[in-house]
């Protein structure tokens, strides 16, 4: 099975002299109060490029006019599994630096960096970049500490070509959408977990937590896993409890959701760049909130029946124009 990554940018603004950096203090969710570059997890239907300018424009306000592809990040951890980033800097820079929910912008001089607080392979490739070299570095983490590393010097073709393999991934994946939602439950209390998307597909609207199932897992493995980004909890107890397949006006490829029930789970729910959490009594659902079908579906939830909906929606996203639902004894899905 071919192992795709999780794919990320980063860039880094530069003083038009070269001699100050800009970073940004993490406030919150992955890498919180190390200093970084700029950026984020690569979003569905947007060029790697796209992204470095949407992360840098969010996080600090600022916008790239001469943004320089420079390198290419590989790492593999026995905790995050594999992550692919891609390097950024930039010199023409304009806008206001500002403070966002997600990071603290400072300038620091590049002669002076002394990498505190910084994340560990930082400093190995760090000074490949500020020396202006082009590089594809490799990390392998056990339990948080580097194993083995390795930074090569390589052309801009060679850059070029990872980028568009990337797009030719998307390409393929977009094949067939495969996703998953989970909803960590409170028996105790009668509650629900859910979360408001704060940005992309599906943005202020209350859901599960849930996401894209990767080539390289099982669909609960992506069920688990993006519980544990977007929420911070880790699920011990999942329970597959429906199926929905989506079919969207104006868009040819169909979504098949994955519906999971997680009654334990360790850790507390945070925060992340994806979603708010908030607790809801189950019977007191913020329907108005939701997506139009949720309201048809989660009446088997109460019942713990399985079932499998189907769900037509106008370009709108909202328009619920016709919709099949049934009971089922079993699901074979996963």
């Amino acid at each position: 099975m071919t192992l795709i990554p999780r794919r990320y940018t980063v860039i880094f603004p530069f003083s038009k002299d070269g001699k100050q950096v800009l970073l940004g203090l993490k406030k919150r969710g992955m890498g919180v109060g190390l200093w970084n570059g700029f950026g984020g997890k690569l979003e569905s239907g947007e060029t790697i490029d796209e992204c470095a300018h949407r992360e840098l424009k969010e996080e600090c306000g600022l916008e790239a006019k001469d943004m320089q592809h420079v390198g290419v990040l590989l790492m593999k951890s026995t905790r995050s599994g594999l992550m692919e980033v891609f390097v950024y800097t930039a010199k023409e820079i304009v806008g206001d630096v500002i403070e966002s929910d997600e990071m603290e912008p400072k300038w620091f001089s590049v002669a002076d960096l002394t990498y505190k607080d910084t994340y560990k392979e930082a400093r190995e490739w760090w000074p490949t970049m500020l020396e202006g070299h082009t590089f594809v570095a490799q990390f392998e983490f056990v339990d948080g500490v580097i194993t083995f590393q390795e930074i090569n010097h390589v052309d801009v073709k060679q850059l070029a070509l990872l980028r568009s393999s990337v797009k030719d991934a998307e390409q393929q994946a977009m094949a067939h959408r495969l996703y998953t939602l989970v909803f960590p439950m409170d028996e105790q209390n009668g509650r629900v977990l859910l979360g408001m998307k704060k940005r992309g597909f599906g943005r202020d609207k209350l859901n599960g937590f849930g996401g894209k199932v990767e080539v390289n897992e099982t669909i609960a493995e992506g069920a688990a896993r993006e519980l544990a980004e977007e929420s911070g909890l880790e699920a011990k107890s999942m329970k597959q409890c429906g199926l929905l397949m989506f079919y969207f006006e104006n868009d040819p490829v169909a979504m098949e959701v994955h519906v999971f029930l997680v009654h334990k789970y360790e850790g507390t729910a945070v925060e992340s760049d994806e979603m708010r959490p908030q607790w809801f009594g189950i019977h007191d659902m913020p329907f108005k909130q939701m997506w139009a079908d949720d309201s048809l579906w989660w009446p088997y939830v109460l019942k713990e029946q399985k079932f499998v909906g189907q769900f037509w929606f106008k370009a709108d996203q909202v328009t619920v124009t016709r919709e099949k639902l049934s009971a089922v004894d079993s699901l074979d899905f996963v």
